[in-house]
């Protein structure tokens, strides 16, 4: 799956011609670029998606911001901070706090923090299918009044989109609580 393909599933639920790249000089093209990343980005957030969920270390940027004691450098992929921990805190208190006007950065009181994230996946061979489809409504949505005309095709689709969303939020839900029942009976299994 190519974004150019989420954009051509987007592009066909509003009756409007295929491109081949988001770099074409036409219209739907130039529509789909506009709003391709926000709407990735929009549907990622939607969810605590187990596929986009990632852990790593964290720099220090600063140790002399009022209020804290350190200020972490912000994952430049980061979309979600979900929590900020270390070998002896499993969920620090911490603020997403601005470093100077481009840089952006996490301050909380512990030494040697990790960030537990949600990671801004540009890959879509990951993405679960019903979240592609979702993905495309939402496209289709955000382009249908420009190249269409239509206020109402872009309600459907939004329509659309959020029918699909909650399909995707429901099966992932299914798919973690899977997981989480097969960790207890493994659990439960070597208590026996």
């Amino acid at each position: 799956m190519t974004e150019a393909d989420v954009c051509n599933m987007a592009l066909g639920f509003i009756g409007k011609q295929a491109i081949v790249t988001l770099d074409e000089h036409n219209s739907n093209a130039i529509k789909c670029k506009l709003y391709y990343d926000v709407c990735r980005q929009q549907i990622l957030r939607s969810f605590e998606w187990n596929f986009a969920r990632k852990q790593e270390q964290l720099a220090v940027i600063d140790t002399d911001r009022k209020g804290w004691k350190y200020v972490y450098d912000y994952p430049e992929d980061c979309l979600l901070a979900y929590k900020i921990f270390n070998n002896n805190v499993a969920d620090a208190e911490f603020n997403i706090v601005s470093v100077n006007e481009n840089v952006k950065g996490i301050a909380t009181q512990i030494p040697n923090a990790w960030i537990d994230y949600l990671c801004d996946i540009k890959d879509l061979s990951i993405f679960p299918a019903d979240l592609i489809i979702a993905f495309a409504h939402l496209l289709a949505s955000k382009v249908a009044i420009a190249l269409s005309g239509s206020s109402q095709t872009a309600a459907e689709q939004y329509k659309l989109y959020d029918i699909t969303m909650r399909e995707a939020h429901r099966n992932a839900s299914l798919e973690q609580a899977r997981k989480l029942q097969q960790k207890g009976f493994t659990y439960a299994r070597s208590r026996l």
